[in-house]
């Protein structure tokens, strides 16, 4: 398999970081659920946010990286779909991407919204560039919660068009996105 993509199929590098980005995602929307219910005495209670911080992090980056390989290395469409659905997968895919933009940078927003930095896995601190009034973080982790259902919403659509297009169309839309 070729690291760069071709016109006919997505390279190696373009596979790992969609496929980490899709399933770290989808790690991060379950932990993020579930450690909201952790009580100050369970042992994850601080284990679960220094992962999700950790993890919503690195992801953050790897969608900048995702866009400079396809800038570096475009896939051409397929032709045997209709413009219309070219469009609609661009704007999903796009969308999705800004969705986990915004999520980083709400995560970043609450966690620093009363002047503590973000640490992000005990090597990195991101200071705080301004204090927030207190119910500004209550307010701003709704919308990172709303938008992690929409990403998740969206991320569903997305693979349930892929399963579509493998067995219902018999294209090579899925194929190309898969190591094998």
């Amino acid at each position: 398999m070729r690291l760069g993509n071709t016109a006919e199929r997505y390279g190696l590098i373009s596979l790992l970081l969609h496929w980490t980005v899709a399933l770290s995602t989808i790690g991060l929307f379950a932990l993020g659920l579930w450690m909201v219910g952790l009580g100050y005495y369970d042992p994850w209670y601080y284990k679960g946010p220094w992962w999700h911080k950790g993890i919503g992090a690195v992801v953050f980056a790897l969608v900048f990286i995702r866009w400079l390989v396809l800038l570096l290395s475009p896939v051409k469409a397929l032709t045997e779909m209709p413009r219309w659905q070219h469009l609609i997968a661009r704007l999903v895919h796009q969308s999705m991407n800004l969705l986990i933009l915004f999520l980083g940078l709400s995560g970043y927003l609450i966690v620093t919204a009363q002047g503590q930095a973000l640490v992000i896995f005990d090597q990195l601190r991101l200071p705080s560039i301004m204090n927030l009034p207190p119910d500004t973080a209550d307010f701003i982790g709704q919308l990172h919660l709303w938008a992690a259902w929409l990403l998740i919403g969206l991320a569903s659509v997305h693979a349930l068009a892929a399963l579509k297009h493998h067995f219902i169309n018999k294209d090579a839309t899925l194929k190309r996105m898969l190591p094998f």
